[in-house]
């Protein structure tokens, strides 16, 4: 109970105290009403003045005391606007509930994507992007579900309390024999209730590894395709889905277990209550009246706060689970301690620079120095270590020993937001979104205009192509650039690096899924920033090698001397 009602009343951005009085003014303005049907009944029965029960005519005593008539049409006009004035309550909270409802989904969500857009790299690399994804779409969806299904809880357990506390008014002997039943009964079926959270459970779970391996089939639906391999990732997925399938099952079966022996065991209570009423207490007519009515109202409202409840613990494990994720991206948040900032006046240097993983050394005592303005090409089989090397000059990762210096000054004593935003990055796994061209290169940055995003493509060379697209900038590239060429991709991530005019502009492999002519191309763009930029360039090809100032060759973590490179040896280390 505990955990679920700390979904209204510890979620961000909500007002539960202002909301929790609504509803309870709302409930005692029902109670009230609901009190005033004792003297109406009394009335249209003919009893007021004899024959009436105790509580009849204690109410009769209270409107003597305030001056209010005791006459039926004014007494149910009194009760009509104490069920409007509950009802308007109630509504106006429910309607602050319903925004909740949205703000909690929204706000989780932007909570989520704030964190992992600040976390360690690692962090990413081993969370799956589709679990990641169905956190952020499906179970943000069920966070706000959760908590609009323990605000109706709440809702009907206030007027659970109204009912009980008139019905104890009229005869609380019936009121508590009924109490202390459904209670009991309540006691029994809490199996339903434990096998609905945990068929909850199972759902977050199975909904994200579905989601999860979902992704990575479709991210490889390519290569798995030209294999005839993907029944394969289908039978992956079936199993998800029976699993899935199995706790929804379950889900079902428990709530509606629930409903229906509820509703039974309800029937026979209320029946009981009534025939207790009438066979051994002798409660007169007036309150019998009223107190069915009672024990109906109450026995349906139960059922409906079980029914909310049910719902909450079966949702609960979807919010408290992004909850969770949200923290674990907070603890795994990127550590920025340095406070210089960079110049890049004469350039970066490594020192006798080590790395290794948990598993296994990946660098060696590298020594190596990229000079400002200068091209340097990083070359060598795959493995050797040279991804690693921009790795550690972006500050993604530290040296195991040794040191990197930025115009001689240490990397960890700098600022690594500042020193990125001094960096351009073309990937090797190029992503485009499935947005404008101008978005691709902007992201979003309101600083960045149209004449800067022309000036960029540009120096890129895509301008041309790009003003021959259908829509010019405001052309859609399709999901992953797709309905672009891979030299035009290429170019559109080669401006969106150059956009901000960099002082450092780092090429990871750029070329290397390009055809030779597309290559030759982006190897003439990438000349003409010769002695404009500081360029760190790492391929397999030899077309970057032509316009290289100084070059290594890395081979199995290491620096090792290749007689096929050319080599400025006037600048060497």
């Amino acid at each position: 109970m505990n955990q679920v009602l700390r979904i209204f009343f510890d979620a961000k951005g909500t007002r539960p105290v202002l909301v929790l009085l609504c509803l309870v003014l709302g409930a005692l303005a029902q109670g009230i009403g609901l009190a005033s049907m004792l003297p109406i009944v009394s009335i249209v029965l003919g009893t007021e003045e004899q024959g009436a029960g105790a509580s009849t005519e204690a109410v009769f005593r209270w409107l003597d005391w305030a001056g209010i008539p005791a006459e039926a049409p004014l007494l149910l006009a009194f009760a009509v606007l104490a069920i409007l004035l509950k009802n308007a309550l109630t509504f106006l909270a429910m309607i602050y509930v319903g925004y909740s409802v949205a703000h909690i989904s929204t706000s989780i969500r932007r909570r989520f994507v704030d964190r992992l857009l600040e976390v360690r790299l690692s962090y990413l690399a081993d969370e799956p992007a589709g679990a990641i994804t169905n956190a952020l779409s499906v179970d943000a969806t069920r966070a706000g579900n959760a908590y609009l299904a323990v605000a109706n809880f709440i809702v009907q357990a206030l007027q659970a309390l109204i009912y009980v506390g008139v019905a104890l008014f009229v005869s609380w002997q019936v009121t508590l024999v009924a109490l202390g039943a459904g209670l009991g009964i309540a006691f029994l079926l809490r199996y339903f209730i434990r096998k609905a959270r945990n068929a909850g459970r199972r759902q977050t779970q199975h909904t994200s590894d579905f989601t999860a391996t979902l992704a990575d089939g479709l991210n490889n639906l390519k290569p798995l395709r030209a294999m005839e391999r993907q029944r394969h990732v289908s039978a992956l997925l079936g199993h998800s889905v029976e699993r899935l399938r199995k706790a929804l099952r379950r889900q079902v079966v428990a709530k509606h277990a629930l409903k229906n022996i509820n509703e039974v065991l309800a029937a026979a209570i209320m029946a009981a209550g009534l025939a207790l009423a009438v066979g051994f207490l002798e409660i007169p007519g007036t309150e019998l009246v009223v107190l069915a009515l009672l024990l109906v109202q109450l026995v349906s409202t139960i059922n409906k706060a079980q029914r909310e409840y049910q719902n909450a613990v079966i949702l609960e494990s979807a919010y408290y689970n992004v909850l969770d994720r949200i923290d674990a991206a907070a603890a795994a948040r990127e550590i920025d301690s340095g406070t210089a900032l960079p110049v890049l006046e004469q350039g970066c240097r490594f020192e006798s620079v080590s790395f290794s993983h948990p598993d296994r050394p990946v660098l060696h005592d590298v020594t190596l120095e990229f000079p400002v303005n200068r091209t340097t090409v990083l070359t060598g089989p795959s493995g050797a270590g040279k991804t690693t090397v921009t790795d550690l000059v972006l500050g993604f990762i530290t040296p195991s020993s040794g040191r990197i210096l930025i115009d001689g000054r240490p990397l960890s004593e700098i600022s690594l937001r500042a020193w990125r935003r001094t960096i351009g990055y073309v990937p090797q796994e190029l992503v485009l979104f499935n947005e404008t061209v101008f978005e691709n290169i902007a992201l979003g940055d309101p600083e960045i205009g149209e004449s800067d995003v022309r000036a960029a493509l540009k120096v890129a060379g895509g301008l041309a192509f790009v003003d021959a697209l259908p829509e010019g900038l405001a052309t859609v590239v399709g999901e992953k650039g797709a309905r672009l060429s891979g030299g035009q991709r290429q170019r559109i991530a080669l401006a969106r690096a150059l956009v901000l005019q960099p002082k450092l502009l780092i090429l990871d492999e750029v070329t290397s899924a390009l055809d030779p002519s597309s290559e030759a191309e982006i190897v003439e763009n990438i000349r003409a920033l010769k002695g404009k930029t500081t360029i760190i360039a790492i391929t397999h090809r030899s077309a970057l090698l032509d316009i290289a100032d100084r070059t290594y060759a890395l081979a199995e973590g290491r620096i090792v001397p290749n007689p096929s490179l050319r080599v400025d040896t006037a600048d060497a280390v």
